[in-house]
């Protein structure tokens, strides 16, 4: 149903083999790239406890804590992954940007914590606010690391598939 002009298939490429699929397994963009994905989808769904863990360990009201998981859950992930988005384009370096962004959402992750019921009710609210934008901010780029690796165009597909079960 595509125009011919929107058509990049070559029908003369050879298929994948298993002896492509064992040098997928032993390239280190493959590893590298799906210990990127385990690492942010992790926390990622960490993150989803949060709302738990104010309720339940901080005593924040439920009410608090269905917004922090609104936010969280829509509004971060509407905003800041595209935000991230824009940063990595802009630098031209998304696994420079989630490095930082990881370091930060561990940091914030630690503080909260450590001294969680020390910093009250706002200041809990807003390490968790600040958590999920960098959290969501890479979520939104942790695919574009891809485009890092140089990897070569036939083993692509095999790769993120690859990456994909492993992450």
């Amino acid at each position: 149903l595509y125009p011919k002009e929107l058509d990049v298939s070559d029908e003369n490429a050879e298929p994948i083999s298993l002896k492509d699929l064992v040098s997928v397994l032993k390239m280190p963009a493959t590893w590298l790239l799906s210990l990127i994905i385990f690492s942010i989808y992790g926390v990622f769904s960490g993150s989803t406890l949060m709302t738990t863990y104010v309720t339940d360990v901080l005593l924040i009201t439920g009410t608090v804590g269905t917004l922090i998981a609104i936010f969280r859950t829509y509004i971060a992930r509407a905003i800041f992954s595209p935000v991230g988005g824009i940063l990595s384009d802009k630098t031209k370096q998304p696994s420079k940007n989630i490095m930082i962004s990881s370091i930060i959402t561990a940091v914030l992750i630690l503080i909260l914590m450590l001294f969680g019921k020390q910093l009250g009710n706002i200041g809990a609210l807003v390490v968790i606010i600040a958590s999920s934008i960098t959290i969501y901010m890479n979520f939104g780029v942790m695919w574009a690391t891809s485009e890092e690796l140089k990897i070569p165009r036939k083993l692509y597909g095999s790769v993120i598939g690859v990456a994909s079960i492993i992450g």
